[in-house]
């Protein structure tokens, strides 16, 4: 993963000051593999006083400016030839016992224009909101929304349950939108967003709003380790679900907004869909072939021309709340090869021999014969298809003593789809009028 525009994991001018005097002063640390770098000595000077004996002696202040990576890093002074610690900085012991001192270096972050809506997405555990907070802090205000603030028991404690999720991320959402209408000058949005299509909504509303949008990852060392994060994360996320999380952001990445604004925009807010190209049996024993948008765009576009844009695109999301919307291949379609109706073919086939359905199927050099734009209706619900003649699929089937289906591609529907209707070339639309059709 990458972190676009807000931080990177470039070096950082860190100054690191020793204020206990000395004739000499120099610093070593796992940044210089524990070799001696020297400090120098500044005009600064500090009093102190000895109430024992009632004088005062004036100790020089030895500085150095270090360029560090954002990371953690062990160090110790070395004071006319003596290795100590300040006792003025955080201790920790290392993995042998060792006594050293703790710095930081934190990364920078560049100022954001006025009406920037940034979002920071990453696994659980990753730092997300640290992140935040020191953004707010840097740019002296801003508002701060995650899922997580309403997912609070009565006592005000977090306790995760999957049951409240719709409900968390609707409001963390309408949270948003109220803070753009009331023009704050920067919000900022912390969820894992571990896909595209959940960053979509906060997306259209800065459109909607005219806000910036920046999405980013936090810089953390341990960002991409599962097993650090998990002993980070503060609400007990499971070492699997934060795997998941990972493998996420792999097939998601983090991009520069110009190219990652439009995925985003793509997904439209569904789930991507879980099918692929070619012949596939699913868990749920649904046999299918998947094919991709390009093989029957010429029908989408008369479907396109039939409605018209505003209610295709309220047909075609209906379809995208069913079959889920883009995924890595695109924007795909399936033709279904298992029948319901009149009798389910689990019924008749064992888990084998649906298997062994499939393998003759994808035995196939036949492909599907588009024959046109198709529509059915049922009970006030419309479905719009595309009708599939396809010889090879009847024969497997008669083969396996299996009652005929009349393949097609569903594109859209409203409100439902529709079955227990023919969906067969009888159904063919005469498209070529372009004449609308209403819901």
């Amino acid at each position: 993963s990458h972190s676009y525009p807000m931080e990177s994991h470039s070096s950082n001018v860190v100054r690191i000051h020793w204020r206990h005097g000395g004739d000499d002063a120099s610093i070593a640390g796992s940044f210089s593999d524990w070799k001696c770098i020297p400090m120098r000595p500044v005009e600064t000077q500090r009093v102190i006083y000895d109430d024992s004996i009632g004088e005062q002696e004036e100790v020089v202040t030895w500085e150095i400016y270090l360029n560090l990576k954002p990371d953690q890093y062990q160090i110790k002074f070395v004071v006319d030839g003596i290795w100590c610690c300040d006792p003025e900085r955080e201790l920790i012991k290392d993995e042998i016992g060792n006594l050293n001192n703790l710095i930081s270096a934190e990364p920078q972050y560049p100022s954001l224009p006025p009406r920037t809506l940034l979002i920071l997405r990453g696994p659980s555990g990753g730092g997300k909101t640290t992140m935040a907070m020191k953004l707010l802090k840097q740019h002296n205000g801003g508002v701060f929304f995650e899922a997580d603030q309403n997912m609070v028991n009565k006592d005000g404690e977090y306790q995760f349950n999957p049951k409240n999720l719709n409900y968390a991320h609707s409001s963390c959402q309408k949270n948003t939108e109220e803070a753009m209408m009331r023009n704050e000058s920067l919000i900022v949005v912390s969820n894992t967003a571990t896909q595209y299509w959940e960053m979509y909504e906060y997306v259209r509303l800065a459109n909607v709003y005219g806000y910036n949008v920046q999405v980013t990852e936090p810089a953390t060392p341990w960002s991409n380790n599962a097993e650090a994060l998990y002993e980070k994360n503060a609400h007990n996320v499971p070492l699997a679900t934060i795997k998941t999380q990972l493998e996420n952001l792999k097939r998601n990445p983090t991009l520069p907004s110009s190219f990652l604004i439009p995925l985003i925009l793509a997904t439209r807010g569904f789930k991507p869909s879980l099918y692929r190209p070619g012949f596939n049996l699913t868990p749920w024993k649904l046999v299918y072939y998947g094919l991709l948008e390009s093989e029957i765009a010429r029908y989408i576009d008369q479907l396109k021309q039939h409605l018209g844009p505003e209610l295709y695109q309220q047909y075609y999301d209906r379809r995208c709340q069913r079959d889920g919307g883009v995924n890595e291949h695109g924007n795909m379609y399936h033709i279904t090869l298992t029948a319901y109706q009149p009798f389910k073919d689990e019924d008749i086939l064992t888990t084998e021999q649906m298997k062994e359905y499939v393998n003759t199927l994808k035995q196939s050099t036949e492909k599907p014969t588009y024959m046109g734009l198709g529509k059915a209706e049922k009970e006030g619900n419309v479905s719009y298809f595309v009708v599939v003649s396809w010889p090879y699929v009847d024969s497997v089937r008669s083969e396996f003593n299996l009652s005929p289906i009349q393949t097609h591609i569903t594109l859209a529907f409203w409100e439902t789809d529709v079955h227990g209707v023919t969906k067969g070339p009888e159904s063919l639309l005469n498209v070529t009028s372009g004449d609308g059709d209403g819901v």
